[in-house]
Order: structure tokens, then sequence, then C-alpha cells
């Protein structure tokens, strides 16, 4: 899987560290066919819907281009919010918004132009987030963090997105009332608590939410009993509901597509090549093991609410299958080369965590270190500055002596000072490759157990409810903060 990398470093779970690569090698494990879930799960919306489902979602202003993996449209809205930002600040610093009509290729050298104005689209984009079709919370428990999973194979960077506008959360961290992105997140925590309570009210969705009002309520509401479970079918039955109750308030929020033309997927039928691409094995509804093959597919739906849930439910399966595929290349990361023994991967495990504990110690002091040397050098500046008062007030040869040593000892300082703090980098990188290696190999070793249960069919598929307490993991990840002094 030549010409892939990693995706790039993010906080994530209280972890520092590059994200899960999608193209780890494969080790020991046998060959994917071409149809298998990583296909799936990179391919883009126009080589997933039918023509059928891309004219549905075209009607609702959607592009199939804006459905896919949390990483792929985090990208995309990162490439709309970047042209429009670039665009705006030129335009504010007034500048021509357009290029000359003489324009010709020799223009260019003449000076600087302005980059491409934004589409409605493009401009609209970057004011949305990626938006999970799917609540994470429900699913797992620390975000970004498999070992915390409560469905086996989930991984959140993988999970079905599509944008939503605006914010999710506003002030005091309650869901906004103004934007698609806060409703969304205000009806995924209505959604399990109004099944544990039929006499649940869900929030007055023109008002402003109040905390009683939430999911997870602190004081006097209704709050989930703890490790209330909430299965794979109530999930996918509140989720599709959300959906179309989504698309009929939001319907005319965003501007048209660029084109409604469908050019990726085939009709029902799914004959095209794209549907090769989209037909992993293993993406038959509710499947909870591996399936032995599955035809090529492409989504298709009565309309667009039924296409973006069976996209939905289609990736999770492909995730599922995918955790399978991958359990002898996890196994091998997280044992640290291929044909060691449980052992010897704990081992393995605990080493790395020894060297991030030391590369963590060593940042500490190194940070101790560089501010008490910054802490001297703000000292020797003052001395060095009173010296020089008094040689000017008194320019004796006693005075210019003193004032020859402390330029001397302030010089010194600062180059002490630049050292000790190249050491305090130096250590700080080393603590946040070292913390990325252990996680690597815990996260994979997670994700190897989780796929040894797919593979035996005993798959965990159900969830919980948001803000239950649920089985901490035994080794939580590496947390990474930079140092505060006492």
């Amino acid at each position: 899987m030549g010409g892939c990398t990693p995706y790039g470093a993010r906080y994530r779970g209280g972890i520092w560290g590059p994200r899960r690569s999608l193209c780890k090698p494969m080790g020991s494990a046998p060959t994917p066919t071409p149809h298998t879930p990583i296909n799936f799960l990179k391919a883009g919306g126009n080589a997933m819907f039918s023509a059928e489902c891309i004219a549905a979602l075209a009607k609702c202003n959607y592009e199939p281009e804006d459905f896919g993996s949390y990483d792929q449209v985090s990208k995309r809205i990162d490439k709309a919010r970047a042209k429009t930002s670039a665009y705006d600040e030129w335009v504010a610093k007034g500048r021509p918004a357009t290029r000359p009509k003489d324009f010709d290729k020799d223009y260019p050298k003449r000076g600087p132009w302005p980059p491409p104005a934004p589409t409605d689209r493009e401009r609209w984009l970057s004011t949305c987030q990626a938006g999970h079709l799917g609540q994470n919370a429900c699913r797992q428990r620390g975000r970004g963090d498999p070992c915390s999973n409560l469905v086996d194979g989930y991984q959140d960077n993988l999970a079905a997105c599509m944008p939503h506008q605006g914010q999710a959360f506003g002030a005091n961290n309650l869901p906004r009332t103004d934007t698609e992105h806060g409703w969304w997140t205000q009806h995924e925590q209505d959604s399990p608590v109004h099944r544990l309570d039929a006499n649940y009210q869900p929030r007055g969705r023109e008002g402003a939410p109040t905390r009683d009002n939430l999911g997870y309520v602190e004081n006097g509401g209704r709050a989930p009993a703890p490790n209330c479970q909430y299965t794979q079918d109530e999930m996918r039955s509140d989720d599709r509901a959300r959906t179309r109750e989504f698309l009929e308030r939001h319907k005319d929020s965003r501007p048209a597509p660029t084109s409604a033309q469908p050019q990726g997927g085939t009709q029902s039928g799914g004959t095209g090549a794209a549907s090769g691409v989209a037909g992993a094995k293993g993406v038959a509804a509710n499947s909870n093991a591996p399936s032995g093959g599955g035809g090529p597919r492409v989504i298709t739906g009565s309309d667009a609410a039924e296409c973006i849930s069976n996209f939905k439910e289609m990736a999770e399966d492909a995730m599922r299958r995918k955790c399978a595929d991958d359990v002898e290349a996890n196994r091998e990361e997280a044992n640290g080369g291929p044909g060691r023994t449980p052992a010897q991967g704990e081992a393995h495990r605990a080493a790395l965590r020894d060297r991030y504990e030391r590369s963590a110690l060593n940042h500490d002091l190194a940070s101790r270190e560089a501010e008490h040397m910054r802490r001297s050098r703000g000292q020797r500046a003052r001395h060095y500055e009173d010296a020089r008062d008094r040689a000017w007030a008194d320019p004796t040869p006693a005075n210019q002596a003193a004032l020859q040593r402390e330029r001397a000892a302030y010089a010194q300082s600062i180059r002490e000072t630049r050292a000790s703090e190249a050491r305090e980098a130096r250590y700080m990188s080393e603590r946040r490759q070292n913390a990325a290696a252990y996680n690597s190999a815990r996260e994979a070793n997670c994700l190897a157990d989780q796929g040894e249960r797919i593979r035996a069919g005993q798959a965990r598929v159900d969830g919980r409810s948001p803000g239950v307490v649920n089985e901490a993991p035994q080794t939580p990840p590496l947390a990474f903060a930079p140092f505060n002094l006492p």
C-alpha cells in the first residue's frame, strides 16, 4: 500500500501523537481482496452512492462528496476554510478582489494577485464542522481511544460523517440552538434518555437549552441508570429518525450543489466500476461477524434520508470488517514484531511505557531548569541595567569595570538560558514521540483483541447512553501536557 502517509498529529483523548495510519503494513496478514472495507471507507461519496441517491441528495442541496469518514470530511472542510480565509484576508487589506481584464501569462511577474474567490458552497463549508452521523459517545467512551470502545472495531476518524453548519457547543458547554451541529448534538443527547424515560420531554428547540433538559443532567433531571444499554438497533433507529428530521428542518440552509449529475455510482442495479469500490465484504446490514464475501454494492435508498442512513450503517459494518482483517497487522504492531508471544508483547508495551516515563521525568526536570534559567536571566538583566545606569551617572573606573562584569554575566546567562530551552524542547519532543509509540502499541493491541472477537462472531455491537460511567480501560492512554511549575 505504497504512497500512503499517516494522518497529521492532533490531540485526542489526552494523547499527543500521530493518528493511526490507514496504511500500516499488513505484516503476516493475508493480502486483501480488491473489495476490502478500507476501499469502502476511503472511497469518496461519488463512488458509493447510486445515481438515484445522488439525485435525492441534490434535492436537499448536498453533494455526494459531502459524505465520508471523519478525516475525509474534515479535510474537505479545512480546504474550503483555507481558501475562504485567504481570499477574505486579501480583500480586507483593500486589494483588488479580481485580476485585471488585461491579465496575460506575463502579468503575474508584475505583482501578486488575489487568490481564487470561494464559491458559495465553499464559503458555506468553511462554516461547518465534520459531524458524526452516529453519536460517538455511545460507541466510544474516550474520543479517539479504541481501548475505550463499547462497539468493537469502532474508530472515530473512520466513522461516517457529513458537514454540519456551525459549532456544536456554545456557552457553558451547552449545545447551540442556532446551528445545524448544535441541533444534531442536542438530538443525540435526547434520544437515549427518551428511550429510558417515556415521559422525558426533549428540550424546547426554539429556546435556549438548559442543563436540566440535557441527556446527561446533573441535578434533578432524568439521567440514564448506570450501565444502561443502548442497543445497535435502538441507535440505528434513532440515527435514522434524526437524519430524516434534520434534512426536513435544514433543507434550505445550504447552497445548491455545484452539479447534481450522477458521476460515480450507478442505478440500483449497482453495475458500475465505482460500485466495485463500494462493495466491501462484510458490509451487509447488522452483521456482527465477518461475512464470507459479498458482491459489488452501491448505496441505494428511496430518498436522501434513507441513502444517508444506509451509508452510515454500511460504514459501521465496513469498520468492523476492517478491524477483523487487520488483526495480524495490529497484533504485530502491539507486540513489536511478528511471531511474538503475548508475554513478549506485554513486555514490549511495558518497555515503551518505561521509556515514556523516563522521558517525561527528563522533560519535567529540563522544564524546571529552563524556568530557573529564565528567572536568573531576568535578574542578570536588572543587575546589568543598574550597573549601566551607575556607569553613565558616574563613569569612574570602578563603575566601568562593574559594567563590564555585569555585561559578561548577562551574556553568559542568555547563552545558558538558550541551551536549557533547547534541552527542554528536545526532551519535550522525546516525550511526545514515546507517548505516541506506547499509545499506538496499546491501541493496536485493543483493536487486535476486538478483531478476534469479530472473527469469532462475538463482536460487541451495542453501546451505552452518554454520561454513564463504563468499565475503565486497564491501561489508560498516556496524557501529555506542558509542564507547569507549582
